[in-house]
């Protein structure tokens, strides 16, 4: 193989499964550093050794399931391309809804009036840092267990010019728990560890490469879910209007919703969303 053709059709013709066209386009664009246009107007350019040798350790990696956005280094989500390593899950299209059920609660309640946000289990910072693109008035905190994915979290804040967040490392609540100089919020994203270890639907790709801290969790998956329901009113500003949104696996709706009913004061509201796939996938609680 000499060619971009060459290597397009290699990769589109062997991975067709698992990749589609655009995902073939995306690898060649971030492995040879050359733009859609370039390459489409340009497929039959003969590659140079290194860009080869480029090419071919990322069809290596291809066949062994390793996951293209940890190839490319990044993944788009909701609006904007974001840096993601092997530290962090990849984004999923499902959590984009997130943002837009976050963002409609923003609009409704806090319409040119600040706000606080905590976006816990950040990761790559996807859903906090998309909300703040969005309303740049959000006063807002990442955290996460890991020091590893709040570097990642840190360079997606640079790469979207968010400069005013403010980044926390430590165990799920606790750090909002114990710190009283952060203020409460008004609305709380979180997207926990929620597989639980045994779970035979988890596919192979992700339990071989993604960050198994970020993926599994005790309890049958729904131990956050029992913290969040216990210690839901230290975190949130219980004077204004607040919410707490939460995903969840699709098996798990009547489990959860049987938690938070056993915890949760009877005027606080519980609502479920699905997700594209009409899968349940959201759990909101709101006053």
């Amino acid at each position: 193989m000499k060619t971009i053709r060459d290597y397009f059709q290699f990769v589109n013709q062997n991975f067709e499964n698992r990749l589609t066209k655009s995902d073939v386009y995306e690898l060649l664009e971030q492995t040879l550093k050359r733009s859609y246009a370039d390459i489409v107007l340009n497929m039959d350019d003969k590659l140079k050794a290194e860009e080869i040798q480029k090419l071919d350790d990322a069809i290596s990696l291809l066949k062994t399931d390793y996951p293209l956005a940890y190839i490319t280094k990044r993944q788009y989500f909701y609006k904007n391309y974001f840096y993601v390593n092997s530290d962090v899950l990849i984004p999923r299209t499902e959590t984009e809804l997130m943002v837009e059920n976050s963002f409609n609660f923003i609009q409704e309640n806090y319409l040119d009036k600040d706000l606080v946000c905590y976006d816990i289990c950040t990761g790559s910072g996807v859903v906090g840092l998309s909300l703040k693109n969005l309303d740049n008035q959000i006063d807002l905190y990442l955290s996460d267990i890991s020091s590893k994915a709040l570097l990642v979290a840190k360079e997606n804040s640079v790469l979207l010019h968010e400069d005013n967040v403010k980044f926390i490392q430590g165990d799920f609540l606790n750090p909002f728990l114990k710190d009283q100089k952060i203020p409460r919020a008004n609305l709380i994203t979180i997207n926990p560890p929620y597989i639980d270890i045994n779970d035979p639907f988890v596919e192979e790709s992700v339990r071989k490469y993604e960050p198994h801290l970020a993926l599994f969790a005790d309890d049958n998956g729904l131990i956050f879910y029992e913290k969040v329901a216990k210690n839901y009113e230290k975190l949130v500003n219980l004077k204004e209007k607040w919410m707490i949104m939460m995903e969840f696996g699709w098996k798990q709706k009547e489990q959860i919703e049987a938690i938070f009913k056993q915890n949760i004061k009877e005027n606080i509201k519980i609502d479920f969303i699905k997700d594209n796939s009409n899968n349940w996938r959201f759990v909101k609680i709101h006053n």
